[in-house]
């Protein structure tokens, strides 16, 4: 499949403002044709859900045309996940709209994992209620309050391609004509942790536009895209003391200020930041995560991106937390570790024994985090087979999007994705098919295609046409 990569420009563009647009190279009669058949599908049936794509696979068309895939490889990496969860978003004429939020199941994490995309088959004005975003919210876990003013909906012609970051604010605008919008939301993930760049990239600096009040979290995320930690060198702005008192600012950019330099300071700074982070505040947090309300300042968050950042040398505080704590403390500590990726592998040991933890949380961010720091063996394909038949819904979907990471290297979980293949969480199913394909052995195919030919979906099938 041939791919049109983004360039140094857009890639900035993505980091500061947590979207990007692209038009794939078809024709118009093409989208006329997307219009009509989601809109007839509409109408006879209602909204298909997941099952948009077997009800008009022509939508992957778009998707696989060279600047939409390029640009999500270059944003996520060239194997990236068409998430099984994919909805069509019907805004009906003279529609109230949405209130501004964050998704469900964000991770509230800065680094890049998880994309949302939003296809418009039809012409899209402002007052038809496009999608509206709000440029670099991705990154915060507070709404801003001047956010409906700071808002920028994403009208224009058909056939436009929205990609953005999962966790930025946005809504479905009020929709004030006569005329109907559709949208068609995809999901993609990111699979390899970052190893090298996966754009067309030329140039080694951020190019900083000096008056970003996040500058700081977007050169971060700048060096972790090309897979060059910006390292740690002993140096912050300010002392470690005055940093950590301001990761409990009322500003959430001035939190994420200190939060980045202590990580730029380095090993100094862990037993400080791992005393913040295990405050009591994680509790609060998670609970935002679960009930997507505005939002708050949670100082142990705020430790946590910092230790995130800093990689390597945060490590060893995070094993020995991860260890000694309980609870929400605990689960932090294991997102924090799935969230360095590659550079945290000497706690896989500790990781595979918090999937077995008696909090199902805990056992989630490990089940999780495995599939994220060691990608080229096979040490977690046991603890993550066990996870598959865990009776908590998060913990099988994340050790089966795991598996999926893993690829080549879960070869041995085949019989146990072969046995979730029934599951009762529809998105565990889909993670196990799709691990099933990267591991692509003859044992793993001979079950995939089984299981394809009878779950097959036919997409002509539909009232009045039943056989």
């Amino acid at each position: 499949m041939n791919a049109i990569k983004l360039t140094d420009d857009q890639i900035r563009t993505f980091i500061r403002d947590g979207y990007i647009e692209v038009k794939p190279d078809l024709p118009r009669e093409f989208h006329d044709e997307m219009f009509a058949k989601i809109d007839e599908l509409y109408e006879s049936e209602g909204n298909p859900g997941n099952n948009i794509l077997p009800k008009v696979p022509e939508l992957q068309t778009i998707y696989d045309d060279p600047k939409v895939h390029g640009a999500v490889q270059s944003i996520a990496g060239d194997d990236y996940y068409a998430e099984p969860h994919r909805y069509v978003h019907y805004n009906q004429p003279h529609s109230e709209g949405q209130t501004l939020h964050k998704d469900s199941f964000t991770r509230r994490r800065h680094h890049t994992r998880w994309l949302v995309t939003f296809y418009y088959p039809q012409d899209t004005t402002l007052e038809m209620g496009p999608t509206g975003v709000v440029p670099g919210t991705q990154y915060t876990n507070v709404i801003p309050k001047d956010s409906y003013d700071r808002e920028i909906g994403a009208s224009g012609e058909a056939g436009r391609v929205v990609i953005a970051n999962y966790n930025i604010v946005h809504r479905g605008m009020p929709n004030g004509t006569d005329k109907k919008r559709y949208m068609v939301k995809f999901l993609f993930n990111r699979m390899s942790e970052p190893t090298a760049p996966s754009w067309d990239n030329a140039d080694s600096d951020w190019r900083s536009d000096g008056d970003g009040a996040y500058e700081d979290v977007w050169q971060h995320m700048w060096g972790w895209h090309r897979a060059v930690p910006n390292g740690t060198n002993g140096e912050g702005n300010g002392s470690i003391k005055s940093l950590i008192a301001k990761l409990k600012s009322d500003s959430e950019a001035e939190a994420f200020r200190a939060a980045y330099s202590l990580a730029k300071v380095g090993e100094p700074t862990v037993g400080p930041l791992m005393d913040t982070m295990l405050d009591g505040s994680a509790e609060s947090w998670y609970d935002e995560l679960v009930r997507r309300s505005p939002g708050q300042m949670v100082p142990s968050a705020n430790a946590s991106y910092a230790l995130a950042a800093m990689g390597k040398a945060a490590v060893p505080g995070l094993i020995d937390a991860l260890g000694r704590s309980s609870g929400w403390d605990k689960r932090l500590a294991a997102q924090t570790l799935g969230d360095i990726g590659l550079q945290a592998g000497e706690a896989l040991p500790t990781l595979i024994n918090a999937i077995k933890d008696s909090d199902s949380m805990v056992r989630a961010e490990a089940a999780e985090a495995l599939g994220q720091i060691d990608q080229k063996s096979s040490l977690a394909v046991p603890a993550l087979i066990d996870a598959l038949v865990d009776e908590g819904e998060d913990v099988r979907r994340n050790a089966s999007l795991s598996l999926s990471k893993l690829g080549p290297s879960a070869r041995e979980a085949v019989p146990a994705l072969s046995g979730v293949l029934a599951d009762s969480n529809r998105y565990v199913i889909g993670n196990a098919v799709d691990a099933l394909r990267r591991i692509g052995t003859p044992e793993a195919t001979e079950v995939l295609l089984k299981h394809l030919i009878s779950a097959r979906w036919c997409p002509v099938t539909k009232p009045g046409s039943l056989y």
